[in-house]
């Protein structure tokens, strides 16, 4: 986090990154107020430590929902996979079938 002080304005803007998200924060002084540095400096670290968990949340929050999506996807391939399956004994069951008669044909008679 880099902390920066504006005198002028009487603010401070305490700027950072997260996981590729920017963070920025800021302490601005009442105008009829006096201008107290390190309370600003306090101030801006902890509503630049409550924007960072929000984004710490947004972060996770989207990773659950791409998850969700990915979970949805696997249990519908799944789903394709187990008819699939269950097609396939059928006809090995109707195949093994014809192949018994196949035999039985030719030395049953």
């Amino acid at each position: 986090m880099k902390i920066l002080i504006d005198k002028q304005n009487k603010a401070v803007i305490a700027t950072g990154w997260y996981k590729g998200k920017k963070i920025r924060a800021v302490a601005v002084c009442h105008k009829e107020d006096t201008f107290d540095i390190d309370f600003g400096v306090e101030l801006v670290k902890k509503k630049y430590k409550i924007k960072q968990t929000y984004v710490k949340m947004n972060i996770h929050e989207s990773n659950a929902k791409r998850l969700l999506g990915l979970r949805d996807w696997i249990v519908k391939e799944v789903l394709s996979e187990n008819k699939i399956i269950i097609s396939l004994d059928s006809k090995i069951l109707k195949d093994s079938d014809d192949c018994e008669k196949f035999i039985k044909s030719k030395y049953n008679k």
